[in-house]
């Protein structure tokens, strides 16, 4: 659903100082995220358990981007938090799980092995779903974790609308 709203990019380095943050692609290709900037980005970190948790959120926004001509307007960055997973077999295991999840949900999922992104200055949250929406230039303007109730989801969309209409 976020797939084709939302165009796969990464952070601008400049926001929270993210240069050293090393992700992979599912094809093992290190991730620069140094490369985003211009637009707002909502940041989805997640482990395997927890993808599930902000389907609705995921749906809605697919939905409203596409009813409202929005499918590029935001940039949407997947991370999976693999640490638990990088030893070998698992690895390769995971990483295949990583590859048929960007499969069904149409977008590239980046891969968190060393669990950079819970430590500062990101501190994502263990075992549940994180939401990140991030202004043009990476400066955080909504953090969320946890399965977003109503009133969360609201003020996401209420956030995202503010990026893109100043």
């Amino acid at each position: 659903m976020i797939s084709q709203w939302l165009t796969m990019t990464l952070l601008s380095a400049s926001a929270l100082g993210l240069y050293d943050v090393r992700l992979e692609s599912s094809s093992g290709d290190a991730v620069s995220l140094a490369k985003l900037k211009g637009k707002p980005t909502l940041v989805f970190y997640e482990e395997r358990d927890s993808t599930a948790l902000n389907q609705t959120f995921k749906d809605e926004l697919f939905r409203r981007g596409k009813e409202e001509n929005l499918l590029d307007a935001v940039n949407v960055v997947a991370v999976a938090d693999l640490q638990g997973y990088d030893w070998f077999p698992a690895r390769n295991f995971a990483r295949a799980g990583v590859r048929d999840a960007e499969k069904k949900a149409g977008i590239p999922v980046y891969v968190d092995w060393s669990g950079a992104m819970k430590s500062k200055p990101w501190s994502m949250k263990e075992k549940t779903s994180n939401v990140v929406l991030l202004d043009g230039d990476g400066a955080e303007v909504m953090r969320l974790s946890g399965k977003l109730d109503a009133s969360a989801r609201a003020r996401l969309f209420d956030g995202i609308t503010a990026l893109l209409h100043p």
